[in-house]
């Protein structure tokens, strides 16, 4: 049986401009770690499958929901708690909100970024929100059993969620520091595995190679610059030095979801790319040049 430790959800793109949020008279709230909850809700020994997608919080019959972007009305259908849901393609992928009620906007209907959907249903607290890579055949969602890996296609939307709500895109979670640094070629553990001290290295490591303070700690500075880098606006440059379960094999490589993992161990003290001649033992060498320039001014004349 597959456990939460082991699937990865790759993350989804946000577009530009960012998606409008869909409950324009509610507040953004969601629950940025309820992709993966097991399934159906509070079960124990009798979990089916996993939640496959974010709930967004505070709604109650009759709100508005709108398209998050221009999007194309694929299919609707019936959804639990006799709601219904409706699937549209966007530019970037493909979205389902759940938990609607009719009437419903037919198939291939185009509707504009902001403009309506559908209202919320009773009996039903949250607007459910899924989104899968844009794919030509793709008529519905994808049920995610517990036995089973993730989806193919299935996305994770809490960034696009964040962006939608205006926030900042953070890496509040330990899945979505683990993406970012796997995506950086410095991690290859289990994306959902809690933080540990895996991660720590791995962080070190990353920040070592970002020419930032090496402590460990995720903060703004931290943040910063690893979106940065995974945004591709700051180079790791060199072999990376991954952390984990798994071998990585270049900078750009996307770990394959269902490699068998392999041990990794002892990982070099070095960032990747790092040499004697570095850019910040460079910058040491000329601090300690212009020191001894200083007291040593060579012989009088």
């Amino acid at each position: 049986m597959h456990s939460q430790q082991t699937w990865m959800v790759p993350v989804a793109p946000v577009p530009t401009p960012p998606p409008k949020w869909p409950l324009p008279t509610v507040k953004p709230g969601y629950s940025p770690t309820s992709l993966g909850y097991k399934r159906p809700f509070k079960c124990t020994d009798d979990c089916v499958r996993w939640h496959a997608g974010i709930d967004l919080t505070g709604v109650k019959l009759g709100d508005e929901v709108v398209a998050c972007e221009d999007c194309e009305v694929v299919s609707t259908g019936l959804w639990s708690h006799q709601t219904n849901y409706v699937l549209v393609r966007n530019t970037t992928s493909m979205a389902l909100y759940g938990g609607l009620r009719k009437p419903l906007p037919k198939k291939g209907t185009f509707i504009e970024a902001g403009k309506r959907i559908g209202e919320m249903g009773a009996g039903y607290s949250t607007l459910h929100f899924e989104l899968y890579e844009l794919d030509p055949e793709r008529k519905t969602n994808s049920r995610w059993w517990i036995d089973q890996d993730p989806p193919e296609g299935l996305l994770n939307p809490v960034n696009y969620i964040q962006a939608a709500a205006g926030h900042k895109l953070t890496r509040s979670t330990a899945p979505q520091r683990h993406e970012a640094l796997r995506e950086l070629g410095l991690y290859a553990g289990p994306v959902f595995a809690p933080w540990s001290q895996t991660s720590i290295d791995a962080l070190t490591v990353a920040q070592e190679t970002l020419g930032i303070e090496a402590d460990g700690v995720w903060g703004p500075q931290t943040e910063s610059a690893i979106d940065a880098a995974v945004r591709g606006e700051i180079q790791t440059g060199g072999e990376p030095e991954v952390v984990g379960d798994e071998v990585v094999g270049d900078d750009n490589a996307k770990p394959p979801t269902n490699q068998k993992p392999q041990p990794v161990s002892n990982p070099p003290k070095h960032p990747p790319g790092s040499s004697l001649f570095s850019f910040r033992n460079l910058m040491i060498a000329s601090a300690l040049g212009l020191g001894a320039a200083f007291f040593w001014r060579g012989p009088k004349k």
